[in-house]
């Protein structure tokens, strides 16, 4: 046996014997030990032993593996495709693992960019982050997507030098626009729309048998709804009902193991629900694309950052990947940008408008929003 054939025999073993924790440590340095030489075709041998592990790992997923199943998984799927980029049946292995692990089903054609933020959350592996942020700069010159990857790369490689280089240039590329300081107070006979944080404040708070939720001034929107209409869009009622849905997942698993009364808590938030979605108007607003609202955002693109790093200061990385992977650049949570585009869209009928929210993406724009825009943002709470 050749050197070759020695580590294929080696790999065969890690998979033969399930250790897959060797395995990714004898994969390191994969391309040294098997070049991509279609002359001896070792390459794909090696392939052949990493799709027996793949199968192996699909099969062997369970609540207790699974995250490091589909830590090894995904990193075994970019090896695959690093020798062939053409394998559509191993990426969309990749796909089924990412959308199983956030819960998705917006993963389809080409891959975003939260898509590689979400990977990163399970392998921590910042290989490919690194080539797009190259690519990002010296090619394509989108410094918003690159200052995006860089943010996520810096959180896992915070001692890797070239990053430091990439910001620079990065840095000299982005100016923004001047901050207009404004603050929108006393609204009256107007169309208030709120934001999910707003919403959701008035519903998920403690109950008298569920002390874990916090506790939040509910009455402050009782002078917005004296001479104001609230409103949800139906856009921001999917976000909030989706969340409720979690929060009650996570508060029935608490419950199972203290004995409390999930169904009497499920009762109370629910019935809260009704109560609050009885005091607004549901309003289903159509719009067609928000590149304006995109191009407005992207003129201020070292505020967002700074924003950005106060939402997720002090946090774990683990967090601040996940909360890294609500964008699919650094512009504002899509949601948040269609709230806006729904106010614009609003006032473009003859509508008097203003949102209420108490995102720092919302708020501290206030002034250039109304300026571009027209449209009152209020500060809750």
């Amino acid at each position: 046996m050749n050197t070759k054939e020695k580590y294929l025999s080696k790999l065969e073993n890690d998979v033969s014997e399930r250790i897959f924790d060797i395995m990714m440590i004898h994969l390191l340095k994969i391309h040294d030990k098997i070049p991509k030489h279609k002359e001896d075709g070792y390459y794909l041998e090696l392939i052949k032993i990493l799709e027996g592990a793949l199968k192996i790992l699909g099969k062997g997923i369970n609540s207790y593996t699974k995250l490091s199943y589909y830590r090894y998984s995904l990193l075994i799927c970019n090896i695959i495709l690093s020798y062939d980029t053409s394998r559509e049946d191993i990426k969309d292995v990749k796909k089924k693992i990412i959308e199983d692990y956030t819960h998705s089903d917006n993963l389809t054609g080409k891959i975003p960019l939260d898509y590689q933020i979400n990977e990163i959350r399970i392998t921590y592996d910042t290989k490919y982050l690194n080539y797009l942020i190259k690519k990002l700069i010296e090619k394509d010159k989108e410094w918003n997507k690159a200052l995006y990857c860089l943010i996520a790369t810096r959180w896992i490689e915070p001692d890797d030098e070239k990053l430091d280089k990439y910001y620079s240039i990065i840095k000299e590329n982005i100016k923004d626009k001047e901050i207009i300081d404004k603050k929108f107070l006393n609204a009256e006979n107007k169309l208030i729309l709120l934001d999910s944080n707003i919403v959701i404040s008035q519903i998920i708070y403690d109950t008298e048998e569920y002390k874990y939720l916090g506790n939040y001034d509910h009455h402050y929107l009782d002078s917005y709804a004296k001479n104001n209409q609230l409103v949800i869009t139906t856009s921001v009622l999917d976000e909030v009902n989706e969340h409720i849905d979690f929060k009650l997942s996570h508060i029935r698993r608490v419950c199972s193991k203290t004995n409390q009364d999930f169904n009497k808590i499920k009762e109370v938030i629910e019935q809260r629900t009704k109560d609050f979605y009885d005091k607004c108007k549901i309003l289903n607003v159509k719009i067609e694309d928000i590149d304006d609202i995109k191009e407005f955002y992207s003129n201020y693109l070292n505020k967002l950052e700074e924003i950005l790093e106060a939402k997720i200061r002090g946090k774990i990385v683990s967090h601040k990947l996940r909360k890294l992977a609500h964008r699919t650049c650094l512009l504002p949570e899509e949601g948040d940008m269609n709230l806006l585009k729904e106010a614009i869209t609003l006032k473009q009928t003859g509508k008097n408008v203003g949102i209420l929210t108490q995102d720092k993406d919302f708020t501290i724009f206030a002034g250039c929003i109304y300026e571009e825009f027209g449209v009152e943002v209020y500060e809750g709470w």
